[in-house]
Parts: C-alpha cells; sequence; structure tokens
C-alpha cells in the first residue's frame, strides 16, 4: 500500500513540477475505480508467477481474467476465442492421456486375469503382454508431453496478461506525469 501511495505523489509531484493544477493532475490519473480495480489485478498477477500450486494458480488466472477483462472489455473478443482453442486442445490431451492410461490398465487386468491366472503363458500372450506395457508407457510419456506444454502455455498466457494488463494501463514508457 505505501508504495502504491509513494508512487501517486511521486506522479503529483511531477506533474506539480511541470506546472499543472492538482485537478488536472488527477483528471489524467483516470477513475479511481478503475484505478482499484488495475491494482487489484497487478497484485493478481505478480501473485500469480509467485504461486507453485496448480490449485492456486488457476484460482489467481481466474481472478487475473476478470480483471483484465473489466479494465478492457474489448479483450473479450481479442482474447476469449483464442483463449478456448488452446483451452480446448489442452483438453482433448488430457482426455487422451487418461483414455491411453486407463485402456493399457484395462489391457494388462484382462491380460492377466486371462493368461497368467490360467497359466496360458505361451509366446503370444508375451507378445501381448509387451505391447500392452508398450501402451501403458507411451500413456505416461503423453501425459508427461502434456504436462509439459500446459506448463508453456500458462506461462505464456501469465506472459501476455501482464503485456496486456500494461497495455490497457498506457504503461508504454516513463510511467511519471506525461
Amino acid at each position: 500500500m505505501e508504495v502504491i501511495l509513494a508512487d501517486y505523489r511521486e506522479h503529483c509531484d511531477a506533474g506539480r513540477s511541470r506546472g499543472h493544477a492538482d485537478a488536472e493532475i488527477c483528471k489524467r490519473l483516470g477513475n479511481p475505480k478503475v484505478l482499484a480495480q488495475s491494482h487489484v489485478a497487478q497484485e493478481q498477477l505478480e501473485s500469480l508467477s509467485g504461486s507453485s500450486s496448480t490449485k492456486d494458480r488457476s484460482k489467481v488466472l481466474v481472478g487475473s481474467l476478470k480483471a483484465v477483462f473489466i479494465l478492457a472489455p474489448l479483450n473479450i473478443l481479442l482474447f476469449f476465442g483464442p483463449f478456448l482453442i488452446v483451452a480446448s486442445c489442452l483438453f482433448v490431451g488430457w482426455l487422451l492421456g487418461a483414455v491411453f492410461l486407463g485402456t493399457s490398465v484395462y489391457g494388462f487386468v484382462v491380460w492377466f486375469w486371462t493368461q497368467a491366472l490360467a497359466l496360458n503363458l505361451g509366446v503370444g500372450s508375451f507378445s501381448t503382454l509387451f505391447l500392452i506395457l508398450s501402451a501403458f508407457f507411451f500413456s505416461l510419456l503423453w501425459a508427461y508431453a502434456t504436462w509439459l506444454i500446459t506448463e508453456v502455455l500458462v506461462n505464456l498466457l501469465v506472459r501476455y496478461f501482464r503485456w496486456n494488463f500494461n497495455f490497457v494501463l498506457n504503461k508504454k514508457g516513463d510511467p511519471h506525469y506525461e
């Protein structure tokens, strides 16, 4: 809180040194409600990059989405479409990983029940087991790759939020009074 107040004091001092009246300085700062929302959004973005658990990151990510959309409603059009496409691709990736894993576990259980317990172990039986184990390890590899892709995309999303947030607040250059 003190850092925010110090920034505004510095902003006001810079405006006064350039000969601007206090009313004009306040007018250029903008709507106090939007300023408060921008500080909340900025705080959420900072806590997003600092949190390590997926649950915490997803909570903060949703809060950041709300804050950025409140600050700039046009972002819904520019961001929501590509976000839905990426999110649906990730969902399908995780779903396929779960299906691959479930199928291979089911195949192993069926093989064990029909072949190993009946002591019907032949060459064909072991080739089937090899195929089932290959599918299992493929599903683990698929899940790991999907997890890595998810991490990269979440980090890119956070970077986009920061850029978008700074763009919405017109923080392109000097943070002080123009």
